[in-house]
């Protein structure tokens, strides 16, 4: 799989993990990635960035709102956890 991302982007890559350079004519346009051998979170980094970097402005808008609604929930839940196990470890106490 080719992801495209400007040139500072697809260097961070390659220099983070086993990426492919891929080059068209004398400019380096992508990440070439073979994805069984890729981490997931690694590719999901690059899917983000490169979506942001190349979508529409009104979706990309729409996009990064979603992602910030996606984070504020992932510290709900993960507050709630912690709440949950205080809880737990309060009841074994007593």
């Amino acid at each position: 799989m080719n992801v495209m991302l400007d040139e500072g982007g697809i260097l961070t890559a390659i220099d983070s993990a086993p990426p492919a350079q891929v080059w068209w004519g004398k400019r380096l346009a992508a990440v070439g990635l073979t994805l069984s051998l890729v981490d997931r979170q690694f590719l999901d980094d690059l899917l983000r960035d490169a979506w942001e970097l190349n979508a529409p402005r009104r979706l990309r808008t729409r996009s990064l709102q979603s992602t910030a609604q996606e984070k504020q929930y992932e510290e709900q839940d993960k507050q709630q956890e912690e709440e949950l196990a205080d809880e737990d470890s309060s009841a074994k106490r007593k």
